[in-house]
C-alpha cells in the first residue's frame, strides 16, 4: 500500500520509460498481491487458537462427568469455571455449540452434589430416626453409648450441605443428642446418690457394730 502511494504521487516519466516501468510495477504488484494472499490470516489464527482453548475446557469438564471422586470432580470443577471466564471469546459460529456443550457437562457434574446431598440427608434421617427412638430408652446410660455410636456415623455420613432441609435434620439430631446425654446424666447422679446413701448406711451399721464391743 505505501509502494503504490508513492508511485502515485511521484511525478511523469519519459514516454519512453512510462509503459516499461508501468507494466512492470503492476506486474510486480501483482505477484506481492498473491504473495500476500496466500499467507495465513493472524486474526484466522487467533480464533482459532481461542476455539481450541475453549475446546479443551469443554472437553475437560465433559470428562469430569465420569470422575469416581466426586469432591474432586467438584474441586476441578470449579477451577474450570474460573477458567472458563478468563478465557478469550471464540466467534459467534462457534460459541454456540461451545457453550452448551459447556453447561451440559457443568450441570451434570453439580447434578452428582445435589443427588449425594440427598442421599446424605436421607441417610442422615435415618440417623435421626434411630436417635430419637434412643430418647426414651429404659437404660439411659445404654442409650448415651448408642448415640455416641449414632454420632460417629453422622460423621461418616458427612455433610449434606446448608440447606433449610439438611439444618432442620441436623438441628433436631443434636436434640435428640442433647436429650438422651442429660438423661444418661442425671441417671448416673441418681445412681451415685442411691450408692452414697446405701454406703452411708453401711459406714453407719459398722460403727454401731464397732460401739457395741
Amino acid at each position: 500500500k505505501r509502494l503504490e502511494r508513492d508511485w502515485r504521487a511521484l511525478g511523469v516519466v519519459p514516454r519512453d520509460h512510462r509503459d516499461r516501468l508501468g507494466g512492470l510495477f503492476t506486474e510486480r504488484c501483482a505477484a506481492l498481491d498473491a504473495a500476500i494472499d496466500a499467507l495465513p490470516d493472524p486474526r484466522k489464527i487467533e480464533q482459532q487458537a481461542q476455539i481450541a482453548a475453549k475446546t479443551a475446557l469443554v472437553e475437560e469438564a465433559e470428562a469430569l462427568v465420569s470422575v469416581e471422586d466426586l469432591s474432586a470432580a467438584l474441586d476441578a470443577a470449579k477451577d474450570l469455571r474460573d477458567r472458563w471466564r478468563r478465557a478469550p471469546r471464540v466467534p459467534r459460529e462457534a460459541h454456540a455449540d461451545l457453550s452448551q456443550r459447556w453447561r451440559s457437562a457443568m450441570d451434570a457434574v453439580f447434578a452428582r452434589r445435589e443427588d449425594q446431598r440427598g442421599e446424605r440427608i436421607e441417610s442422615q434421617r435415618v440417623l435421626l430416626a434411630r436417635a430419637e427412638a434412643l430418647t426414651g430408652a429404659a437404660d439411659p446410660v445404654r442409650a448415651a453409648d448408642a448415640m455416641k455410636g449414632l454420632q460417629r456415623q453422622w460423621k461418616r455420613v458427612g455433610s449434606a450441605g446448608r440447606s433449610d432441609e439438611a439444618e432442620a435434620v441436623w438441628q433436631a439430631f443434636r436434640a435428640a443428642a442433647d436429650t438422651i446425654f442429660e438423661r444418661s446424666r442425671t441417671a448416673r447422679l441418681e445412681a451415685e446418690a442411691k450408692n452414697l446413701a446405701a454406703k452411708e448406711a453401711l459406714v453407719t451399721e459398722a460403727m454401731a457394730l464397732a460401739a457395741s464391743g
